[in-house]
């Protein structure tokens, strides 16, 4: 490719790649319970609502698995359709998955929260947010994920 301009990040996405890092980052700061606060609430949780430690245990199980599971469908997705439309589903999908922890009773916790929550929750938008430090900052890789984990840990803090 010698001869060729080498193309900007300007000219590529039409804005600065450092708005595609905020974007991450906050994304990744309104996740964060999803992933480290559960078992901070968890308990009052439990009591409120009347039900087991192992009920809730199930809760959280079914929530990382299915984090765990739609990484793969969502990195597909987002490779074919690019990552902006499904973040703003991800992002949709972790609201309800909030509003169903704050307004919903014992069933609507497990299916709703665990569920749709996972599936948007870190399942999407942990691995839209982790890409954006692989594709737009190849230069600085392992410092933008260690301020990836830094929100995750943040989001908790200010909860």
């Amino acid at each position: 490719m010698a001869g060729h301009p080498q193309l900007t990040d300007k000219q590529i996405l039409g804005f600065s790649r450092w708005f595609a890092f905020v974007g991450a980052f906050l994304a990744m700061f309104m996740i964060s319970p999803y992933e480290y606060a559960f078992s901070a609430f968890s308990h009052d949780v439990a009591q409120f609502f009347h039900i087991s430690a192992v009920f809730l245990g199930t809760v959280f199980t079914v929530n990382v698995f299915l984090e765990s599971a739609f990484g793969w469908p969502a990195g597909f997705v987002r490779d074919r359709y690019g990552p902006w439309l499904l973040q703003l589903i991800a992002a949709f999908l972790v609201g309800i998955g909030y509003f169903a922890a704050i307004f919903g009773s014992p069933t609507l916790l497990l299916w709703v929260y665990a569920v749709i929550g996972g599936i948007g929750g870190a399942g999407i938008v942990y691995n839209n947010s982790v890409t954006v430090a692989n594709k737009w900052f190849p230069d600085y890789r392992l410092p933008w994920l260690a301020q990836y984990r830094q929100a995750l840990a943040g989001g908790v803090q200010y909860r």
